[in-house]
């Protein structure tokens, strides 16, 4: 399986990413057969200096099934014929998913319920109340 390094980026992550490739499966006969398309793109985050504690966290919890024991996060792309096409794949694939893993979700400022909003969920309870009250039975005296 060969192995190359991606070529250095503006973007932390981009610079260790290591791709392997290796034959692809499925139909595609002789060509299938001849050429190594498959690539798994692996990128080191446990080893990245850039991270913290938390952010390594983050992608570990994120994609507890794409995580290696060594800290490896991986991303395989076979569905292009041509290995450099699935490399450009999987390397996108990656940083989109470091980067969805890394972004942290606005926290969510309380706001009060309006008065009309209230008056009208009392409205309608009261409403619901009174047609049950109509469907118990009559005493007759």
């Amino acid at each position: 399986m060969p192995q190359e390094t991606a070529p250095p980026d503006d973007k932390t992550p981009a610079q260790n990413i290591t791709f392997e490739s290796s034959h692809s499966s499925g139909p595609g006969g002789q060509n299938v057969n001849k050429r190594e398309t498959k690539v798994r793109a692996r990128w080191n985050f446990e080893n990245d200096p850039a991270l913290t504690e938390d952010q390594k966290q983050r992608i570990r919890s994120a994609y507890p099934g794409r995580v290696t024991e060594a800290g490896e996060l991986i991303v395989e792309s076979q569905s292009e014929r041509s290995r450099d096409a699935n490399q450009r794949k999987a390397a996108a694939r990656l940083l989109d998913l470091i980067a969805r893993a890394l972004e942290v979700a606005p926290e969510r400022q309380e706001t009060k319920v309006p008065f009309s909003a209230k008056r009208a969920r009392l409205e309608e309870k009261h409403h619901t109340a009174a047609k049950k009250e109509l469907r118990k039975k009559v005493d007759e005296w």
